[in-house]
């Protein structure tokens, strides 16, 4: 696990020495249709045909009779066997402009105390959400269930790959209602959400988008640093004027930029910082390794002779790295994550260690940047 944190910081570390203080990317890349989103219909379902990794739970039971029973058979819970079913959530996500018929992919999840969901059948469900605009959404789902996992063994030993108590049912959901989805908002605009959000971002579109469509009469405006607002001329505030708008405007390049951020998986122990991330000086000890941060200045002369260069302060960072050291001394200066993501690299430390790490450097206010956990 040491060596796989290593490498994932290492890797890490690379890509934030080579990435630019800002990139250029496609309109359509980083911003969403304010008004258009997805929405979830969910249920609860059975899946039958389990090879005896299906629920034992009394409620699974009675919901296969329930389920007979509406099919004008009688039956007692006590006469169903446990094992061949399951009692799953089923949820499908419908997308923003879905439309009535339209099939989609379903998620069925196991409830209960069943194992696997492989080679079973998921029964006809009926799926509902909230309602979007005056509209409830509903679908139907069936269909086999496909599962990217396994369970192997006896009740003393087993072995699972992967997660067998999820699976997907492909285009298993056929929508019998679907959301009203607009692009114009009630004022007659098409606003447009950043999935990143940051003042660079929006300028750079509001910007881009007025060059390429203001002589037609449209005109974009900054509405804050996640939405910008486009107004449309008289006699074009419809839907057919949209669509053929966003044709000519989402291919546009837009400028991005990230706020100071550090993403810690505590999972697997992956740090992801993006460029420029800074830290305070300061200096710390994990066990007896003791790691600072420093920065010093130093005279940069031009070569003599010929040289026309002139005499300049130069700073220098260094991460230093000692072993068995005594009392830790207060240093001046600072540094990036980068630079100390490169030496954390050696000390092949646990992902429990390196989230300490950043922690502290956080709490204690070194850490120059959102910390955020996943």
């Amino acid at each position: 696990m040491r060596t796989v944190i290593a490498t994932i910081l290492a890797l890490a570390s690379s890509a934030i020495a080579q990435a630019p203080s800002t990139v250029t990317t496609r309109l359509e890349d980083v911003i969403k249709i304010q008004g258009a989103d997805s929405h979830t219909i969910f249920g609860v379902g059975q899946v039958t045909g389990l090879d005896g990794t299906g629920d034992s739970a009394l409620a699974a039971r009675e919901m296969i009779v329930n389920f007979l029973k509406r099919m004008g058979l009688n039956q007692r819970t006590a006469d169903v066997t446990t094992g061949g079913i399951a009692m799953v959530t089923v949820k499908v996500t419908v997308p923003p402009f879905a439309k009535p018929g339209q099939d989609l992919d379903t998620k069925v999840s196991i409830i209960n105390d069943a194992s696997s969901l492989r080679g079973g059948e998921l029964e006809i469900t009926a799926l509902s959400g909230i309602e979007a605009n005056g509209v409830q959404i509903e679908g139907i789902a069936s269909g086999r269930v496909y599962v990217g996992g396994a369970s192997y063994g006896t009740a003393d030993a087993n072995v699972t790959i992967n997660h067998p108590t999820v699976g997907t049912v492909i285009d298993g959901c056929q929508l019998t209602t679907a959301p009203k989805t607009f692009y114009l908002s009630d004022a007659g605009d098409l606003e447009l959400r950043f999935l990143n959000p940051s003042v660079t971002t929006v300028v750079s579109a509001v910007d881009g988008i007025n060059k390429l469509v203001s002589e037609d009469g449209f005109k974009a405006e900054i509405v804050d640093q996640y939405m910008l607002r486009i107004r449309f001329p008289e006699g074009k505030q419809n839907k057919d004027e949209a669509v053929r708008l966003l044709d000519r405007i989402l291919r546009l390049p837009v400028a991005t930029s990230q706020i100071a951020k550090v993403v810690i998986d505590e999972t697997s122990g992956m740090i992801l910082a993006g460029e420029g991330v800074q830290i305070s000086p300061c200096v710390f000890a994990v066990g007896n390794i003791q790691i600072s941060v420093v920065s010093q200045q130093e005279v940069s002369q031009p070569l003599p002779g010929i040289n026309q260069g002139t005499t300049e302060l130069v700073n220098r960072t260094r991460v230093e790295v000692i072993q068995d050291q005594g009392n830790p001394q207060v240093l001046k200066g600072g540094a990036t994550v980068e630079e100390l993501v490169k030496n954390l690299t050696v000390l092949q430390l646990s992902p429990a260690q390196l989230i300490a790490i950043f922690q502290k450097l956080k709490s204690s206010g070194y850490l120059h940047a959102e910390l955020e956990y996943r």
